[in-house]
């Protein structure tokens, strides 16, 4: 079809072992924008484990950081791939049995407004469930969500995913996806702790907030998203951290300087695989040109006043 997104060609046809190919249902694929079609891409390779078409493994794991600019459209790009990792069979199955998507409480409804936007009535019905709801409420639609066989989805907030963890833990899952994912950049917080036991085939962290030069950050997101993937706290800071750090520092020396440098270097080629981030420079075309306007309005007799009397009570202050 021309519209159909190949996410995975067809295996040689001399190769019996080969896996069949994955496409994505032309009425999502035709939805896409050019750099959503990448980013698609980006995130079922990432969530196979290789670095691109060719199956090559990226050597880190299962998972993804989705950190594109704010209007990129993160939502319409996880929701094209929960769908297709839920519908697609891989090796005679769909490549996750089910999915749930953990943000705050104030998004909830608007992703299942969003999973029904691009997908339709019919094709994916979600579960919603928020701290909102009553505790047994909340039980019962979570127990009916794990032990539903296969094709489901969950949005749930972050609040109510800790909270009934020990629900959450004794399954384990195909896909999570974790939006607003900074929230989960200190390892030390009792949510990240609680939300870590729940186990999960594949992770996509999303955020729109730009991940500061901070390592510790990276790690926290980049280890929630692949357990494991930069090894232990202690082995990330010999090989990366602490070489980085030291050649940041203005009396620090050649050697170090080009031992940190050779460090970063390796770092970003490493995490590129799995990460995502992209500025609203790459959908510039698709917008009109921008026009500042500058609008001078007098103020009312009643903000006037209010801005003399404001002015007036500063004078008497100061002077």
């Amino acid at each position: 079809a021309p519209d159909a997104l190949v996410l995975r060609p067809a295996p040689d046809p001399d190769d019996p072992s080969g896996l069949p190919a994955i496409v994505m249902d032309p009425f999502l694929a035709a939805k896409l924008r050019p750099h959503q079609v990448e980013g698609v891409k980006f995130l079922y390779n990432a969530l196979m484990g290789v670095k691109d078409a060719s199956g090559a493994p990226n050597g880190l794991g299962r998972g993804s950081l989705l950190a594109d600019d704010m209007g990129l459209g993160k939502t319409l790009q996880t929701i094209a791939i929960i769908y297709t990792m839920l519908s697609q069979p891989s090796r005679n199955k769909p490549e996750a049995n089910n999915a749930i998507v953990i943000c705050p409480t104030s998004l909830c409804w608007n992703w299942k407004a969003e999973v029904d936007k691009w997908l339709g009535e019919g094709r994916l019905k979600p579960t919603v469930v928020t701290s909102e709801m009553k505790k047994d409420t909340c039980k019962m639609m979570l127990s009916t969500f794990c032990n539903t066989p296969r094709g489901a989805l969950l949005i749930v907030s972050y609040e109510t995913a800790a909270i009934h963890v020990d629900l959450l833990k004794t399954h384990k899952y195909g896909l999570i996806v974790c939006d607003e994912a900074h929230r989960l950049k200190n390892p030390k917080t009792k949510l990240y702790d609680r939300l870590s036991m729940i186990d999960a085939k594949m992770r996509i962290m999303v955020t729109g907030t730009p991940i500061q030069n901070d390592l510790d950050e990276f790690y926290s997101l980049l280890n929630f998203a692949i357990p494991n993937c930069l090894g232990d706290r202690k082995a990330f800071d010999n090989k990366y951290g602490k070489p980085i750090l030291r050649s940041r520092d203005k009396e620090c020396t050649d050697r170090e300087l080009e031992v940190g440098q050779k460090a970063s270097a390796a770092f970003f080629a490493l995490i590129k695989q799995i990460m995502l981030r992209r500025t609203n420079e790459v959908i510039a075309k698709y917008l009109p040109a921008k026009l500042d306007c500058c609008v001078f309005i007098t103020l009312t007799g009643e903000q006037q006043e209010m801005y003399s009397k404001v002015v007036e009570e500063g004078r008497k202050k100061y002077d």
